[in-house]
């Protein structure tokens, strides 16, 4: 799998996950779906951003590295 596809699966991933996680809120609004929500969905977000940020930041990298080296 390329970094690329692997980038887009990863935004398609978390994209479902914040839809199926909006719909479970729609109709669990107590204190312990909040508790979910802060100690585990929002973390895993974060997560999951820091990996599309590495993920692009090799990408970046690998682009450099074929176009110095004339890879195409």
């Amino acid at each position: 799998m390329s970094l690329a596809s692997a980038r887009v699966k990863m935004q398609e991933s978390l994209r479902e996950m914040r839809l199926s996680w909006a719909d479970v809120r729609r109709d669990w609004s107590d204190s312990a779906a909040a508790e979910i929500e802060r100690q585990r969905i929002e973390p895993l977000e974060d997560r999951i951003r820091a990996a599309l940020l590495a993920i692009e930041r090799m990408e970046h990298f690998a682009h450099m590295v074929r176009r110095e080296t004339g890879d195409p």
